[in-house]
């Protein structure tokens, strides 16, 4: 009996195998935590894509109301109903119907790239438009997504995360219409004439302060 107890204590003809068995584990453990950050960064610069191109689509046809994000169509009807003065008074219908826009267009375009589980569907926080001169604009646009990642189990174990990702973005576009910068020169023209023009009370008022002022400079020169 204590002979065969010595030969079994001696005998490691089974040990490469256990070791083989916990590098392998440990390998593999490794590989999918690996991948799942793989997949987190991979969803994070699709979702800036996203909010890049969502930007640059509404930059691009905000003056077109009802125009279609995703094919950036512009049909015979918008053009001819395209409002005047349509960010002076109509900027806050113009980007209600845009957001509305975008909410589709990211359900579609998330649905064509994404890699993850998604628990929620991906939300556009928010569309806003800055004017940055006469004519001038630019919209910036805020996206959001909370999705589960492949083997994001294995980064729970790690602790290197403990729940669900959730995912932003921001982007921002130039909103360059020269239509509505040329329709606001000639208003602002047209004001001025009928104020500081041609037989006008403030025009008559000008040219008596010019002969005052010339006949000033004949005494006093």
């Amino acid at each position: 009996m204590k002979k065969i107890k010595k030969m079994l204590l001696n005998d490691d003809s089974g040990e490469v195998m256990l070791e083989s068995t916990i590098i392998f584990t440990i390998t593999i453990f490794l590989l999918l935590a690996l991948l799942s950050i793989g997949f987190i960064f991979y969803q994070k610069a699709m979702l800036n894509s996203v909010a890049d191109e969502i930007a640059s689509s509404v930059g691009a046809t905000f003056k077109f109301k009802d125009s279609d994000l995703m094919e950036r169509e512009i049909g015979s009807n918008e053009l001819s109903s395209n409002q005047m003065y349509r960010y002076m008074f109509h900027r806050d219908d113009t980007l209600d119907a845009k957001k509305i826009k975008a909410k589709e267009y990211i359900g579609k375009r998330i649905g064509l790239t994404n890699l993850g589980i998604s628990n929620k569907a991906p939300e556009v926080e928010d569309i806003k438009l800055y004017t940055d001169n006469i004519g001038r604009f630019h919209v910036t646009v805020d996206v959001s997504m909370e999705t589960e990642i492949l083997f994001m189990g294995v980064l729970k174990y790690f602790n290197i995360i403990d729940s669900t990702p959730r995912f932003t973005a921001s982007s921002s576009a130039e909103c360059l219409d020269i239509t509505e910068y040329n329709s606001y020169l000639n208003m602002v023209h047209g004001v001025i004439n009928g104020i500081a023009g041609d037989g006008t009370p403030l025009a008559l008022v000008g040219k008596v302060v010019d002969i005052f002022d010339t006949v000033k400079g004949w005494i006093t020169g």
